[in-house]
């Protein structure tokens, strides 16, 4: 593989990017219907430095983040993505995550209390047993018991609905280790939702 990345005077990724007019077929119709969109996030730029990896994992994600698919609410999946990626330390999925769940809670501010220490929020008993059940999947999955998985079936959930719930809280720690040693920048569009 030919080295196609390019340093632009912002820096998007610790890799650079790759050349837009080097991109493969597929990638660079990704690109077009982004662009008609509003553009392309720098979460896409950075990953398209390798047309593989991004391939790979925007399949898992679109998979993970369309509506249709899946059995909990976009809410609650925007919500763990969120409380893991701050977790983490993931400042872009952090960003780009709250900025999900305020769309959905259709307010920044609480979008953001919950990001940032949903402990300290007004939330339901399914959605603190959500965030509670993340946490720990993320902190110490080695310490997981059968009272963790207890803790969300006494809130109502199915075993299904738990599953969703470990899928989305193990692909973000995938996730964040990703974004965050590449560094990359966030967009400028994350900064809207933090405005309305």
């Amino acid at each position: 593989m030919t080295d196609t990345a390019v340093r632009t005077t912002e820096r998007i990724s610790r890799l650079g990017i790759a050349d837009e007019d080097s991109l493969p077929p597929k990638v660079a119709q990704l690109y077009a219907a982004m662009e008609k969109q509003g553009g392309v996030p720098n979460w896409i730029k950075a990953l398209a430095v390798h047309p593989d990896v991004l391939r790979r994992f925007l399949g898992y994600y679109e998979a993970l983040f369309t509506p249709s698919n899946g059995v909990i609410p976009m809410l609650e999946r925007e919500m763990i993505a969120a409380v893991v990626s701050n977790i983490n330390g993931c400042t872009y999925c952090t960003m780009h995550h709250t900025g999900g769940m305020a769309t959905h809670l259709e307010s920044s501010e609480r979008a953001q209390r919950i990001s940032h220490n949903y402990r300290e929020v007004d939330l339901s008993e399914r959605e603190r047993a959500i965030c509670d059940f993340s946490v720990k999947v993320t902190e110490a999955p080695e310490r997981m018991q059968d009272a963790d998985f207890d803790a969300l079936r006494a809130v109502g959930m199915s075993d299904e609905e738990i599953f969703e719930v470990l899928e989305v809280a193990a692909f973000f720690s995938f996730s964040n280790r990703l974004a965050t040693p590449l560094a990359i920048l966030p967009d400028s569009a994350l900064f809207d939702f933090q405005r309305r």
